[in-house]
Formats: C-alpha cells, sequence, structure tokens
C-alpha cells in the first residue's frame, strides 16, 4: 500500500499558470492505524514547508504549489542606459519538486509515523504567468520563447531603454540573434550577430541601452532583432523590428515607464507630452493655547499643527503611437502591472528607477479611415512616490 503519483507538471511550467499535482492514497488503515497523505514542497534544493497533511478521501488529491515557489522567483531589476548583452536572470527560474508519502497514527499507542519515502522529479518554475489565450507549450518543448506580449514592430524614442527576456529550456540548444541597423531609403547600413546560451537571458534593445556591438549608429532610422533557435540560421522564430523616432518631449527625466510585463519581462514606453503636478498627505492635532503665553505668542505656539506631511510628484503621460497587431494586449498588462517605474534623473546625473503607482489611465485606437494606418493613444496618470523629506 502506497501513495500514488499520478499526475505532476511539466518539466518547465510558469508559476503564474498553476503548479499542479496529483496524489491518491490507496490505504486509509486498518484496526488501530489510520493513514493520511503527506507531502512537503522542496525549492532550490531546500524544504520551504512543514509536512503537509491530508486527510483520506478516497480520491485522487490536486494540490497546487505555486504559492510556495513564486516566493523564491523575481526578475531582475536592470537600471536604465546600461548595456545588457545576453545576461541571464539567475533569479528568474527555480527548480522544485515535493517529497510525499504516508503519515501513521496507531490510536493504541498515539504514536505518529511520517514516512515521505517517495520524491517527484525536478521540474523548472519561471517568473511568468501567461495569458488564457496564450500557448505556452514551446516553453517544455525546448522552444525559445520570447516573454514579453510586445507586437512585432515598435516605435520607439531615440533616448529610450528598454529589455527584452527569452528563455529556452535546458538542453535544448542556444538562441541567436542577429540585428540588422537601416538607414534612410532602407538601406542596411550594419549588422551583427550574438548569441547566448540556454535559460532565462535579457538583452538590451533600446537606443539608450542598445547591447549588440557595434552601437547603433548615426542615420540608422530603424533596426531589426531577429531570433533563431538553431545554425545555420533559417527562419527567425521572431523578428522585431524598432522605428526610431525624435524625442518629442521636453522632460527627459520622467518620460519613460517601466512595468513588469505578464511574461515576466520588464518592458518600456516613452510619452511624449508629460505633466508634472503635486498632491499631498498629511495629519494634524490640536495644540490648544500654551498656559502663560502673550497674546503676541499665542498665534505661534497654539493652533493646529500639521504633522506627518508627505509630498508626492503626480504625472500625467500622453502618446500616440501607431496601432500594429497585438499593441493593445500589450498596453493590458501595463495598465494590469503591480511593478511600474518611472525614469528619474538623480542631480548627479545618472538615470535610476523610482516607483511610480498607476491611479488611473487609458489607450483608444484612432481610426484614421481605409486610406491610412490607424494610431492609439495611451494616457497614464500615476504617483511617483518618492516624497519630500521634511522638518517635523
Amino acid at each position: 500500500m502506497a501513495v500514488n503519483l499520478i499526475s505532476e507538471p511539466d518539466a518547465v511550467v510558469p508559476v503564474g499558470n498553476c503548479i499542479e499535482y496529483e496524489l491518491e492514497l490507496d490505504d486509509p488503515g486498518t484496526g488501530s492505524i489510520t493513514k493520511i497523505l503527506g507531502y512537503q514542497v522542496w525549492v532550490g534544493g531546500n524544504a520551504v514547508t512543514d509536512v503537509e497533511r491530508i486527510q483520506y478521501t478516497g480520491e485522487p488529491e490536486k494540490i497546487d504549489i505555486s504559492r510556495e515557489v513564486r516566493a523564491y522567483l523575481a526578475t531582475t531589476k536592470q537600471q536604465p542606459d546600461v548595456q545588457i548583452l545576453g545576461t541571464q536572470d539567475t533569479a528568474f527560474t527555480v527548480d522544485f519538486y515535493i517529497k510525499y508519502g504516508e503519515i501513521s497514527f496507531d490510536s493504541d499507542t498515539c504514536d505518529t509515523t511520517v514516512n515521505l519515502s517517495s520524491t517527484s522529479s525536478t521540474r523548472t518554475a519561471i517568473n511568468a504567468a501567461f495569458q488564457w489565450y496564450e500557448d505556452f507549450s514551446g516553453l517544455d518543448a525546448g522552444e525559445v520563447v520570447a516573454l514579453s506580449s510586445r507586437p512585432l514592430r515598435n516605435t520607439v524614442a531615440a533616448d529610450q531603454t528598454d529589455w527584452l527576456w527569452f528563455f529556452r529550456k535546458s538542453g535544448s540548444g542556444s538562441v541567436y540573434v542577429l540585428t540588422e541597423e537601416y538607414g534612410p531609403g532602407g538601406l542596411l547600413a550594419s549588422f551583427s550577430y550574438d548569441w547566448v546560451s540556454a535559460g532565462a537571458h535579457l538583452l538590451g534593445i533600446g537606443p539608450a541601452n542598445y547591447s549588440l556591438s557595434p552601437a547603433l549608429e548615426d542615420g540608422v532610422t530603424y533596426y531589426k532583432l531577429k531570433v533563431y533557435d538553431a545554425v545555420p540560421l533559417g527562419t527567425p522564430v521572431y523578428e522585431y523590428t524598432f522605428i526610431i523616432k525624435p524625442i518629442c518631449s521636453p522632460y527627459v527625466n520622467g518620460n519613460e515607464l517601466y512595468w513588469l510585463e505578464p511574461q515576466g519581462g520588464y518592458a518600456s514606453l516613452s510619452f511624449d507630452n508629460v505633466r508634472i503636478g503635486g498632491s499631498v498627505s498629511s495629519g494634524s492635532y490640536y495644540l490648544g493655547r500654551p498656559c502663560g503665553d502673550t497674546p503676541a505668542n499665542a498665534g505661534i505656539n497654539g493652533g493646529v499643527r500639521r504633522i506627518n506631511s508627505k509630498g508626492f510628484k503626480r504625472y500625467q503621460l500622453n502618446t500616440q503611437i501607431p496601432y500594429v497587431e497585438n499593441v493593445d494586449r500589450w498596453l493590458d498588462g501595463l495598465f494590469a502591472s503591480q511593478e511600474t517605474f518611472l525614469r528619474f534623473k538623480l542631480p548627479t546625473g545618472v538615470n535610476t528607477l523610482a516607483r511610480f503607482t498607476i491611479a488611473d489611465g487609458e489607450y483608444q485606437v484612432i481610426s484614421n479611415g481605409p486610406e491610412q494606418a490607424d494610431d492609439i493613444t495611451i494616457n497614464v496618470i500615476g504617483d511617483l512616490h518618492l516624497p519630500t523629506n521634511v522638518l517635523q
């Protein structure tokens, strides 16, 4: 008699899409012996839970350990303007398994015996949550998977920082990247080629952190990023086009928004129009009129005092870009993201990330008629969470 492992997750699974096992205890025990099902979650080679217990029901039991595994995953944040070439994001993946078996209780002796003698196969979780309409079977199949829903055709500012995360299952091969730079008239100006090994990797793909050599040359109007799964290079798995637009916003400090996509990577969007205001939060308490104060000092020492005051910057961001396929799904991820940041320039002139909370926003598709391409406008309102320090 034993606990049977009926099913387990794929070899590679996104943590946001359920990590489920199905176990069955085939013997409830007899006489004074009562048996229940037990299991324990192991992540990164360490036990991360106590022994979990499930009473015998006579039916297979499904357990989802996504919550336990998610605590050990992250997408590594990158600073703006820093060139990233095929850097492996080791925090993005983690191995896990469960130990399972019987827990027996003897009512005659009051002894409990825990016997987790079986171990499931080691699996890999990645820090991603694919949408219901997305097929992520390529992760387990060893395909090259872009961890983004960005459209294949993108408009980027000349000073924009951006990244692209890729994943390929260990043992499935490498990821090969070819970039082509084009000048006026669509003439090929230069090209470069590189590759990265299996696992989770990221590339700097924005004009400000372009990671492949040579760097973007003067006069380049657009560039292409072609991703392959084998050499010699055949048909690309992905082919992204990035059209460079001039820097239109006078607010280079705060015109670029970064967010964590559901698929696990960070993306960015540059806004042409920025309006900056302020918001405030504070409390107060009543001092009254201190005893013995002269009328001249009563207004200074008494009354209401303001406490715990904090000032925040409120940003209204707006831009308009060409409408292309899937751009709306990409923007859905922006408005739903719980990890959003604004590019912020320090007094030293170095750009960094500042946490940004979206309070409101929308996007709208503008139809320009049958003879012209459509556009999409994006509006975002939010607060920069860098409170102004004050003397209390």
